[in-house]
């Protein structure tokens, strides 16, 4: 299919689901009706991407940068990425010619870096679309990779870029979604909603557990009190 016989379908799939029946429109009119498309798509796709951290976004171990100067501690983002991966189990890293040398735990802002704690100096976190570092780099890490798994921004829907269409698993989010949108400012169709947007919520849902799948069960990061000995 070309890319606007893509866009026509998609449109005519969210129109069927809002209307219950398809655009008759041709010429000028199917322009404006696959435009229309494109916007409200676009709108909706940056609500898509908070819903999880989805895989098809995903690069592991995505290099942010090579350190140069040991003093620096904030790293823009590569171009197109939109955040790091935020994990217990996924640190952000310094490597060697492949071989870790230090590791840096994912946190929110508000966790980089407790002066009175010692076990919070090796952090990162991303602010301002840089990922920072919670302390100034050692002569041992100087010149190594800053690594970390990162998610990528949805591609943007256009006349000649379709891409978004075959990214986004399963498309009918798409579909549903804008429906669900497109359908709010529409007083005559306002009744259409809810059900618009409980069937969206309900294949969000499976969506997100299908992201999410995993065999081994989750562990809580605990303190080890090994150290402890007798009974007191």
């Amino acid at each position: 299919m070309t890319p606007t016989e893509e866009l026509t379908a998609i449109a005519q799939s969210i129109y069927l689901a809002k209307n219950n029946r398809y655009n008759d429109v041709d010429g000028d009119e199917l322009d404006d009706f696959i435009a229309q498309t494109i916007d409200w798509i676009n709108q909706y796709t940056p609500e898509l991407e908070l819903e999880a951290d989805w895989q098809y976004l995903r690069t592991n171990n995505n290099l942010i940068d090579t350190i140069s100067d040991r003093e620096q501690t904030a790293y823009a983002l590569p171009a197109g990425v939109r955040t790091a991966v935020i994990s217990p189990y996924r640190d952000a890293t310094i490597q060697q010619d492949g071989i870790i040398v230090s590791t840096f735990a994912m946190v929110s802002p508000n966790q980089i870096y407790d002066p009175a704690d010692p076990d919070t100096r090796d952090r990162a976190t991303i602010i301002n679309n840089q990922l920072v570092l919670s302390r100034q780099l050692t002569e041992a890490e100087d010149g190594g990779e800053l690594r970390a798994d990162t998610i990528a921004y949805m591609p943007t829907l256009t006349l000649t870029d379709v891409s978004l269409l075959s990214t986004v698993n399963p498309k009918q989010l798409i579909i549903l979604g804008v429906a669900k949108n497109a359908t709010l400012p529409d007083i005559v169709q306002g009744g259409i909603s809810p059900s618009l947007t409980q069937k969206y919520n309900d294949l969000l849902k499976k969506a997100v557990m299908v992201n999410n799948a995993t065999s081994e069960a989750l562990e809580v990061p605990m303190e080890n009190l090994g150290f402890i000995r007798g009974v007191w």
